[in-house]
């Protein structure tokens, strides 16, 4: 060591034990300079050493030169202990790399939210992905124009990205909700929302545009990237998205005609709508037992040609007639609008789903082969119902059937789903009429119609089916 380097050369040369104690105590020393240095009070600055800004501390300023094998980090890491470094270059390399991986993180936390969100609100992951062909497309378009251009994705274009993620698939979000919603690209109203997007991306275009000739090379940055990354998803929502649309429908259509089991079949028609109808269609076939005791009422049934549906509902047991019935035409009534649209799409050019209440009842052009009256009945006044029953009885053919499954009240002790059904009623302020069997047997009669059939629907027997055919 330097201490015992010394001591040995100084007792050679005779100087005494403690002649350089004063220096290494110096060398060893971990508090500033004296308060009473003089040579600091005179020559203030003097290598670097001056007071700090309130006078209780001395510090030193150095500058270093740097060599030809100076690694900035690596210095950094060896001093950041013992002083406080500045290196201009590494840090504004730190601060860069920094906001460079801070921008990466946040885009990719963009994209991958953004997918998720999309995947769970529409709850198809063929939709999911149409959803980002024209953003994926966009990126790649976006770096490479940036690259010919010899402009390399720098931190402001990073940053910025964010942002026209964000806008950008707000335009593919628009067409494929209004394909689910109308069914078809050829919709009137898609006219609309396309020319909705149309002026968006455009007058968008127009801001950032006005940036691209900008002197600040930030500015100038954000513009060219925004304007771009927007470009191209207009261009993608344009002319990728409505072909994969057109595709995705056509192989639906398909599916319809060549599907496996009749449930199948039924799904198929609701496969590309809106998360609701769609799940509400899979749970009612999965869940309801009136689908496989139709199966058996109409076992022994010939060709049916004209059906009649009052209260078409989404139409599932509609859908589920023209499949098993594959010649069939269907006109159903539906006082719900929302319901009317649904169902109109999930029937398409097999039937035809007018918004109405009874006793009102959908035209035919033929004489009716099955009329069906589907959890509905304890809706209607008795007035109501019987002037139903009649006008039915006019457009129904001799012989023709009228299937009814009615509501009636429970009769085992604790009908909590019952209870909880009845209870949405009563908040939603709609009156219901629920009638005992042998009413509804008399009603029937009545209205010159002869039951053939008396069914409990489930197990509970809170719902019992009528058919009945026309006296």
């Amino acid at each position: 060591t330097l201490k015992g380097t010394i001591g040995n050369l100084s007792a050679s040369m005779g100087f005494a034990d403690d002649a350089f104690a004063a220096f290494f105590e110096m060398l060893s020393a971990t508090s500033a300079p004296a308060e009473n240095a003089q040579i600091l009070s005179q020559f203030p600055g003097f290598l670097g050493i001056s007071k700090n800004s309130d006078g209780s501390k001395w510090i030193q300023v150095s500058t270093l030169t740097t060599g030809p094998g100076y690694d900035a980090k690596r210095f950094y890491e060896a001093y950041k202990s013992s002083v406080k470094l500045f290196d201009p270059l590494f840090f504004s390399k730190s601060i860069g790399d920094l906001l460079f991986s801070t921008g990466v993180t946040f885009f990719l936390i963009n994209v991958i939210s953004s997918f998720v969100l999309v995947a769970v609100f529409l709850l198809n992951w063929t939709l999911t992905l149409a959803c980002m062909l024209p953003l994926i497309f966009a990126m790649i378009a976006t770096l490479g124009t940036l690259n010919i251009m010899g402009r390399p994705l720098d931190i402001p274009g990073l940053m910025l990205s964010i942002i026209v993620f964000g806008i950008g698939i707000d335009y593919s979000i628009f067409f494929v909700r209004s394909y689910q919603r109308f069914g078809t690209l050829n919709h009137p109203s898609f006219g609309q929302i396309r020319m909705t997007v149309f002026l968006s991306a455009v007058t968008t275009l127009f801001g950032f545009g006005a940036m691209w000739e900008a002197d600040h090379s930030l500015l100038q940055s954000t513009g060219i990237t925004a304007f771009l990354g927007i470009g191209y998803s207009m261009i993608g929502t344009f002319f990728i998205l409505p072909p994969v649309l057109g595709h995705i429908e056509k192989r639906r259509q398909k599916r319809v005609i060549d599907g496996g089991t009749l449930q199948e079949r039924v799904l198929n028609r609701y496969r590309y709508m809106e998360a609701y109808p769609r799940l509400f269609a899979r749970f009612k076939l999965r869940l309801d037992p009136m689908f496989p005791e139709m199966e058996r009422m109409f076992r022994s049934v010939g060709d049916i040609k004209t059906i009649l549906d009052i209260g078409t509902g989404y139409g599932v047991p509609a859908s589920w007639l023209l499949e098993r019935f594959t010649g069939a035409r269907l006109h159903g009534i539906e006082p719900s609008p929302e319901r009317v649209r649904i169902a109109a799409m999930a029937v398409g050019d097999r039937g035809l789903i007018a918004q109405g209440q009874a006793p009102a009842i959908p035209a035919a052009d033929d004489p009716v082969d099955v009329s069906t009256m589907i959890d509905m009945v304890h809706f209607l006044t008795d007035e109501d119902f019987t002037e139903t029953l009649n006008r039915l009885r006019e457009r129904t053919r001799a012989g023709g059937r009228l299937i009814i499954r009615a509501s009636v009240l429970p009769k085992r002790r604790l009908p909590w789903a019952w209870w909880y059904l009845n209870l949405i009623l009563q908040l939603s302020r709609i009156p219901a009429y629920y009638r005992p069997v042998h009413q509804l047997q008399s009603m029937l009669a009545q209205s010159g119609f002869q039951v053939e059939h008396t069914l409990a629907s489930g197990c509970d027997e809170e719902l019992v089916w009528l058919v009945a055919r026309k006296a």
